[in-house]
């Protein structure tokens, strides 16, 4: 059996029949697979591209029919939410390298890549960016907040004595009014 994707199924079976295809056979070196199944993503985005031109069957027919001889290239390994994987990646190199008879000291055996690394220098950029943001902001605010005292401490300056000579003023106009 296979999975295809929808870019695949397109073109196999025709831009409008693809829904069609499963219960189909299709043959891919020389094996004759059964569709089981389309997938892909509901919007087309650059990251899911290569998921419409995917195919997928399962390991033990990939055994079967292509002779790999148990033989795994690649595999893609992620830890529970709360864990590491560079806690547990030595653990896993042990139980790979015990399980497929490889020399414990031998680095080629079994080799692996742990993208944690360079998700750390992303996760710290993206917090630097974050913290340069609110520095900036908050810089603004307090720019904003002197700017504006310093424009009302020169108004009230400027109107001091006007505001003294009214306040003086206004006591004179009463009397001048009571006294007629």
């Amino acid at each position: 059996m296979i999975v295809l994707g929808k870019r695949v199924a397109e073109v196999l079976f025709g831009s409008g029949n693809w829904e069609n295809a499963i219960g189909e056979y299709v043959t891919a070196n020389g094996v004759e697979f059964q569709v089981v199944g389309i997938f892909g993503p509901d919007q087309i985005k650059p990251w899911t591209e290569a998921d419409l031109e995917a195919t997928v069957i399962p390991l033990s027919t990939m055994d079967r029919a292509f002779g790999t001889g148990g033989r795994i290239h690649y595999f893609a390994l992620s830890a529970l939410p709360g864990f590491k994987i560079s806690d547990i990646e030595d653990e896993v190199y042990s139980i790979l390298k015990t399980r497929h008879h490889v020399a414990p000291e031998d680095p080629r055996g079994i080799i692996g890549f742990n993208l944690e690394e360079q998700f750390e220098k992303i996760t710290g950029l993206f917090t630097g960016i974050n913290i340069f943001l609110w520095i900036v902001g908050i810089g603004t605010l307090i720019a904003g907040i002197v700017g504006v005292s310093n424009i009302m401490i020169i108004t009230v300056k400027e109107r001091t004595k006007e505001i003294g000579i009214r306040k003086a003023m206004v006591p004179l106009q009463v009397r001048s009014f009571v006294v007629f």
